[in-house]
């Protein structure tokens, strides 16, 4: 079952090091850390302050995370806790679990004239400190489990193979409520547009969601060759569909694979 797993406890009390000895070698776990990320990506950590490295630092963040929990695995996350109780954390937990996802904190303590003197010794070239990340990680993580909420309600209409990779095309929502979006290749961001303007980050191409099918099959249609890729996963209830629509938009013979569903 998808999970959780928050390690917490104040800057230079070893959470890096717990991670690193407890879950960098396992296949089931994700270690949702930006700063990790962002050394993975780009080799240091000047890439949290700049506009295009926190793009991709959150697009990778964002599309493991979801890939993670989807599989059924679990989300090793670094968080640097104050002394106080800290509101944004405790929602994050309780919207967590509201969306059918397992929380678990393990809270690591350290004096803090000890953690300070780590701190102070540690190389900045090998080190940037979660506390400085504490918005941003909730942030990303909470559009994760946004993500991952939504995706409960998805139905797959289509799956399209092609040299580039596969494309999708899903519906979501309930009768009334629906939204249609597909992915392709060059989509690598797993979220959603958000309703307010002051939500949305700038620079990331959202997921364009439409009303219908009709809109947005005639989207992916303009966007790529529907019927010169290989249907890979077909669903039944749209084949009708599938059919008035090729014989709306008729330009070349669709490929082989395609014929028993358009006849």
């Amino acid at each position: 079952m998808a999970k959780i797993k928050f390690i917490t406890g104040p800057a230079g009390s070893g959470k890096t090091t717990f991670i690193e000895k407890n879950y960098a070698s396992s296949t089931d776990h994700f270690v949702f850390d930006l700063a990790k990320i962002s050394k993975e990506l780009f080799g240091h950590f000047q890439a949290l302050e700049e506009l295009d490295g926190i793009v991709q630092i959150y697009n990778h963040a964002s599309e493991e995370g979801l890939l993670t929990l989807m599989d059924g695995n679990t989300l090793v996350v670094e968080y640097c806790s104050g002394h106080s109780y800290d509101d944004d954390f405790a929602n994050l937990i309780r919207y967590a679990k509201k969306a059918g996802i397992l929380a678990e904190v393990i809270h690591i303590h350290l004096e803090d004239q000890i953690s300070n003197e780590r701190i102070n010794q540690a190389d900045p070239q090998t080190y940037f400190s979660s506390a400085n990340l504490r918005e941003e990680t909730l942030e990303v993580l909470e559009g994760v489990v946004d993500s991952f909420k939504a995706n409960q309600d998805f139905d797959l209409i289509l799956e399209l193979g092609g040299e580039n990779g596969s494309t999708v095309f899903y519906r979501s929502g309930e009768q009334g409520e629906e939204k249609y979006f597909y992915i392709t290749p060059e989509i690598n961001v797993f979220d959603f547009e958000p309703d307010l303007e002051v939500d949305k980050l700038e620079n990331v191409n959202y997921l364009k969601t439409f009303s219908s099918f009709e809109k947005a099959f005639k989207a992916l249609l303009a966007e790529v060759g529907v019927f010169q890729l290989v249907p890979l996963k077909v669903n039944p209830e749209y084949k009708t569909a599938f059919q008035d629509a090729y014989q709306r938009t008729i330009d070349k013979p669709p490929l082989p694979e395609w014929k028993a569903i358009l006849n």
